[in-house]
């Protein structure tokens, strides 16, 4: 999969500047596209040590599993998720 963002490809920026990603995954929006969640989890997660959550910072895992009322997913750098506090939801 290559992804791109101006003249350099977006993966490329992502190894080197190790920013916070936040993507809203869904199966339709990928497969219209030509591949599938994990994909998209799977570029993001070899750029670096990153940590997939949600928007309450709960480690998702390295897996796409659909869970009801979450679309978007956070890359944080795990040096930078080691020091959130993580909010189970309610």
């Amino acid at each position: 999969m290559q992804l791109m963002l101006a003249h350099e490809p977006l993966l490329v920026k992502i190894k080197k500047h190790n920013p916070l990603v936040q993507v809203e995954l869904r199966d339709t929006h990928c497969r219209k596209f030509g591949y599938a969640c994990d994909d998209v989890i799977t570029a993001v997660m070899s750029q670096g040590d990153y940590v997939m959550s949600d928007f309450n910072g709960n480690d998702l895992g390295t897996q796409y599993e659909k869970l009801s009322g979450v679309m978007d997913r956070f890359f944080i750098p795990r040096k930078i998720y080691n020091g959130l506090r993580a909010y189970p939801r309610s």
